[in-house]
């Protein structure tokens, strides 16, 4: 699996098949902030590609995430939207789960307790 490293954050990312169509997942373990943000979109512009439309995130290790952290985070709900796929969170922490809730994403956001969990049913 390919991992980018960023001040205080790394970011690792795969490509998985399930009935014949790609799942991308993006493992975020630190701090997304101001000082990484501009490089993860830049590196995830790279990663997820026009016609990728099933994504899963795992958020599980990500420590701490500030606005410019979930504009980014919007911007990849946005993508899926755009190309009418789905997008899985497969782990959270229970303050980035409240975040999260709070934000009203789209309903093409569904929140699994894990990675696995994730793969199953998308």
């Amino acid at each position: 699996m390919p991992i980018h490293s960023y001040e205080k954050l790394e970011l690792e990312h795969e490509t998985q098949l399930k009935d014949g169509k790609e799942i991308i997942i993006l493992i975020f373990r630190g701090v997304i902030n101001h000082e990484n943000v501009s490089l993860i979109s830049d590196d995830l512009d790279a990663i997820l590609d026009a016609s990728t439309n099933r994504i899963i995130v795992d958020l599980v290790k990500l420590e701490y995430i500030n606005s410019l952290g979930l504009a980014l985070f919007l911007t990849i709900v946005k993508r899926v939207e755009e190309s009418d796929g789905i997008l899985g969170i497969g782990g959270t922490s229970r303050v980035l789960n409240t975040i999260i809730q709070l934000v009203e994403i789209s309903e093409k956001v569904r929140i699994f307790n894990s990675v696995e969990e994730a793969l199953k049913s998308l």
